[in-house]
């Protein structure tokens, strides 16, 4: 970096330089007394702000609180016990507004509707963040390299995380995310080393490229709704297993790169294409729901030798499979459980339980307990028929 001379500051810097507090001290009348650095010396009567700032009620009714006021970083403000409570009068948080600051916990309250990019980047004592039922986004390095950060709450309105918006916050190990968000940006949660767990909610449907790369994830609770994991998703990660439903349609290139422990994945029936998602990683086994998916080259260079692909006769996992020399064996379904038969004018009526994947279902009737079963009706699609030819 280039030194800068006295000479090269912006005036109108060097002027706001000026009124920076440098040193403040608590008076026994619950005054604080400010130097700054153009060498003025001013009392604040807090008292005063009490209809202004709600917060100063507290600082006001604790005496540990009140003799705890220091300089905030950079001389811009003064903080007691590093807690800031945002005022329920403030709708907005500009960009960096709070950046650098030495607070230990923040609470947004429900009135504020937009935080601005950065805004509490580099709050390196920050421990705790709740953030209210107003804001709708979470914008870029919001909170990044808050390397204190343990625990955030996120409000019933949060649709979206925005890039890099956690990353680095190398102590966060819970997240309260909720079911509203929707997505979640480039690297958001990257170099969150302490976070070994993770519940989406139920609407998340996308996850960006690198997202929680870093991190040392064990447990997903995944989102039914989930649709793309990008490129570097997971790298490194520490799950053991992966289960995805059938809302899955990509996976990109490696998405679970680097995740040593991973052993098994398994994915639904709508998985369009998947990269090299698994780079480095000896998986066990691989199961497929789909028939038609697209595999980008290479996608199993790394799998264990006991490796074994589990899909459709037909399907495009077994053509990969007989290409490459893995082991490859048909997935069978879960059986069909009979629910309930109950006598009705028609005949009776038969209830049975769902398989999944299964396409349709084929209706048995025996007059034995034991043998003789013969085919009354095939091609049902629904998990219910009646059987005329019977009275009960």
């Amino acid at each position: 970096l280039d030194e800068v001379q006295e000479e090269e500051i912006p005036e109108d810097i060097v002027e706001r330089r000026k009124k920076n507090v440098q040193e403040c001290f608590v008076t026994g009348d619950k005054q604080l007394l400010c130097m700054f650095k153009d060498n003025t010396v001013r009392k604040v009567d807090l008292t005063k702000l009490v209809d202004s700032y709600n917060s100063v009620v507290h600082v006001l009714k604790n005496e540990d609180i009140l003799r705890s006021a220091k300089v905030g970083v950079g001389g811009y403000s003064v903080t007691f016990h590093g807690t800031i409570e945002i005022p329920a009068s403030v709708q907005k948080i500009g960009e960096a507004a709070f950046a650098a600051n030495s607070m230990k916990s923040l609470v947004i309250p429900d009135t504020v509707t937009e935080i601005g990019k950065s805004a509490f980047v580099l709050c390196y004592q920050l421990e705790t963040v709740v953030i209210g039922n107003g804001i709708t986004e979470i914008p870029m390095a919001t909170f990044a390299a808050c390397q204190a950060l343990t625990t955030v709450t996120i409000g019933d309105k949060v649709t979206t995380i925005g890039d890099s918006a956690f990353t680095s916050c190398t102590s966060l190990k819970t997240i309260n995310m909720g079911d509203s968000v929707t997505s979640i940006g480039e690297g958001s949660f990257a170099g969150c080393s302490a976070l070994t767990a993770i519940d989406m909610g139920d609407s998340m449907t996308t996850i960006g490229n690198g997202a929680f790369a870093g991190c040392n994830i064990a447990t997903v609770e995944w989102s039914e709704n989930l649709e793309f994991i990008g490129s570097g998703a997971f790298t490194t990660c520490k799950m053991q297993e992966i289960v995805l439903g059938d809302s899955v349609d990509r996976i990109a290139d490696g998405a679970f790169s680097l995740a040593g422990n991973l052993k098994s994945v398994t994915v639904g029936d709508s998985v369009s294409s998947l990269g090299v998602c698994f780079y480095d990683v000896a998986l066990e086994s691989f199961t497929t729901y789909s028939m038609d998916t697209q595999y980008a080259d290479g996608i199993f260079d790394s799998v264990a030798d006991n490796f074994v692909i589990y899909g459709w006769p037909g399907s495009t996992a077994e053509t990969l499979a007989n290409e490459n020399g893995y082991t490859f064996k048909s997935v069978t379904l879960d059986a069909s459980a009979l629910k309930k038969l109950t006598n009705e004018s028609k005949g009776v009526h038969v209830y049975w339980s769902e398989a999944p994947y299964a396409a349709t279902y084929e209706l048995y009737r025996s007059t034995t307990k034991a043998s003789g079963y013969s085919l009354i009706k095939s091609g049902i699609t629904a998990t219910d028929y009646v059987d005329t030819g019977v009275k009960s």
